[in-house]
């Protein structure tokens, strides 16, 4: 059963068909780090790594143009019963790595620029948020569930805008694309030479039905839901699932097969 990540504001799962509005997600590796801030968070040389994630539509968001809006994200988290997301670490892998967690000033939703002047490291902090990536205090509507909570290499629960309608959480320009910030995680400890990866693509929410996504990533794996607008006041739920990137030999494997059912077809 699917468990609404929006304590507090009532967003009701409406079935119906659905306009490809969501699109996706793309993961950014962020690699103009501030050295100072890299040293203080990471005195150990384990190596950080800042990945910023964002929910993409087909076009800029609405603000109750019609019904509530359209093109912007209500809330992310997951299923009552599905897998946390977090560090891949299956057969071995990233042994030992974990979320880097600034203890001093940061919390777990966008931090104050003006802190971040002060103490760069401030800046490199895993946290969530939809929207904004950082914010003065008392100007961001992020809210996390009771349950929400980082550990070492995982985050459980969901986050949400608290703000209604207050525009904050609808997809503008990026690069040529329309995204919602949705969190940023940064990474200590990964093996050398793991990748990102890559948006895999899938199938919107529609006609009743979840969205089914996947993003092929040797760094994360997991799952989460993206809650989105629909025009009518309900919300649509678009599942992202990571998956590990397949070896080569893996590849060649499937072009093997793909080859022989090709065959197969033209044969037929």
């Amino acid at each position: 059963m699917i468990r609404m990540l929006s304590a507090g504001i009532g967003i009701a799962l409406v079935a119906g068909s659905a306009s490809a509005a969501f699109v996706g997600i793309d993961i950014r590796e962020d690699k103009t780090i501030d050295p100072m801030a890299e040293m203080t968070a990471d005195p150990g040389g384990l190596g950080l790594r800042v990945f910023n994630f964002y929910a993409l539509f087909d076009g800029p968001g609405e603000i109750g143009n019609t019904g509530n809006g359209v093109n912007k994200v209500l809330s992310v988290g997951q299923d009552s019963s599905a897998d946390s997301f977090g560090i891949n670490m299956s057969d071995g892998a990233n042994d030992g790595a974990s979320f880097y967690q600034e203890l001093g000033f940061a919390g777990d939703l966008p931090p104050n620029p003006a802190l971040i002047g002060v103490f760069p490291e401030i800046g490199l902090d895993s946290y969530v948020g939809l929207g904004n990536k950082t914010a003065a205090p008392g100007t961001d509507s992020t809210a996390v569930d009771p349950d929400f909570s980082f550990t070492a290499d995982r985050v459980f629960g969901g986050w949400f805008n608290s703000g209604g309608d207050n525009g904050q959480n609808v997809a503008s320009e990026l690069d040529s694309k329309f995204a919602v910030f949705i969190g940023q995680f940064t990474t200590l400890g990964l093996d050398d030479g793991v990748q990102l990866g890559s948006f895999q693509g899938g199938t919107p929410a529609g006609g009743g039905e979840d969205g089914d996504f996947t993003f092929a990533s040797d760094i994360f794996d997991g799952e989460f839901n993206v809650f989105t607008q629909q025009e009518n006041g309900g919300a649509l739920v678009q599942k992202i699932t990571f998956e590990k990137i397949p070896t080569p030999s893996a590849l060649a494997v499937f072009g093997v097969a793909g080859l022989a059912a090709g065959r197969r077809r033209r044969s037929a």
